[in-house]
């Protein structure tokens, strides 16, 4: 894992961030507060169209941003460059049985590259905005972030699973990702 680099802020003092999934909920109105609060938003997009017809309406459209997609290493390499911090919110969130394995390997490669990269290159501010059914479990009431990962075995839920683990192992070597639970 790589020593934490100091953060190179931008001339205001403000931070670099890469927000993924900005055309969605959470990541649109995470990108819409950052950029509300001064700091130098990126986004990994992977059409432009929709970043212009969802983010245009807000003013948000001349975001900078870097087309491509969360499974591919080369464009969320060019996407980090330079970040301070990063926010993780791409999902692909398809309940279809046909489509599970390619929303696991998606979501999973996703979070290795994205999280995984950020922790590689020192990134010390770093959010994955993993899903309530990451902690599903039949007959439990109650969940919070220190909730045994669920049992779920197929799509959107595994997916979620799978990066969950993936960013605990990362976490428990020391690496500072914060995790939250939306849903």
């Amino acid at each position: 894992m790589a020593q934490a680099k100091r953060n190179r802020r931008t001339r205001s003092g403000n931070l670099r961030v890469l927000v993924t999934g900005a055309t969605g909920f959470v990541g649109f109105h995470t990108a819409k507060v950052l950029h509300e609060a001064g700091h130098e938003v990126r986004l990994l997009v992977r059409s432009p169209d929709k970043m212009r017809r969802v983010l245009g309406p807000f003013g948000l459209d001349t975001l900078a941003h870097v087309q491509g997609d969360i499974a591919e290493e080369k464009s969320v390499a060019r996407a980090l460059e330079g970040c301070d911090a990063v926010v993780h919110a791409a999902a692909m969130v398809n309940v279809h049985a046909k489509d599970a394995i390619a929303t696991i390997h998606t979501n999973r490669r996703g979070t290795e590259l994205v999280i995984g990269g950020a922790v590689d290159r020192g990134i010390s501010r770093i959010v994955q905005v993993s899903s309530s059914t990451a902690l599903f479990n039949p007959g439990v009431e109650t969940v919070d972030e220190n909730s045994p990962l669920g049992t779920q075995a197929v799509g959107y839920g595994r997916s979620k699973i799978e990066s969950d683990l993936y960013v605990r192992g990362l976490q428990a070597r020391g690496a500072n990702v914060y995790t939250t639970y939306p849903g």
